[in-house]
């Protein structure tokens, strides 16, 4: 953070228009289930997406997790690749399947692999916190929403238009 960076609105205000930029970013997430279709998290999940997630195995409540470096790091795609299988391994100890999937920008000029997976959501902060991750998306068998790993309040999705 420079100076120009802060300007005029402060350290707070520029740390709360940065946290503002992150939220919108991840609320424009659009997950790619590998030959079965899309799910643009800017809409309301349908009868169309409850099929879609049905036909990758994804039914009640799961999370959505990356092992990615979080928003805004440096992105090592060996060592990202790397961290993705690990945690695969992590979830499988659950004794559920990690479902691939990729989690993209609305013009996919962000791709991020990832997983999704039929665990409890304290099992999934904490692996989410175990990866260092900013947050995990979380589906509880109606609705999506970013839960975050720090102490910020859920955000629940879609964002109001």
């Amino acid at each position: 953070m420079t100076q120009r960076d802060v300007g005029a609105r402060g350290v707070a205000g520029y740390l709360a228009g940065t946290m503002e930029t992150i939220v919108t970013t991840y609320a424009n997430t659009v997950f790619e289930l590998e030959g079965l279709g899309t799910l643009d998290l800017r809409e309301r999940v349908g009868e169309s997406e409850r099929t879609l997630l049905a036909a990758a195995g994804l039914h009640g409540a799961f999370a959505v997790l990356s092992a990615f470096p979080p928003f805004g790091a440096a992105r090592d795609e060996a060592r990202a690749t790397l961290l993705t299988h690990r945690l695969r391994g992590l979830i499988g100890l659950h004794g559920v399947p990690a479902v691939p999937l990729l989690a993209r920008s609305p013009d996919g000029s962000h791709r991020e692999p990832s997983v999704a997976a039929r665990i409890d959501e304290p099992t999934a902060l904490a692996i989410a916190r175990f990866f260092e991750q900013d947050a995990l998306f979380w589906f509880d068998g109606e609705r999506f929403s970013i839960r975050w790993t720090s102490s910020r309040p859920t955000t629940i999705l879609p964002l109001p238009a």
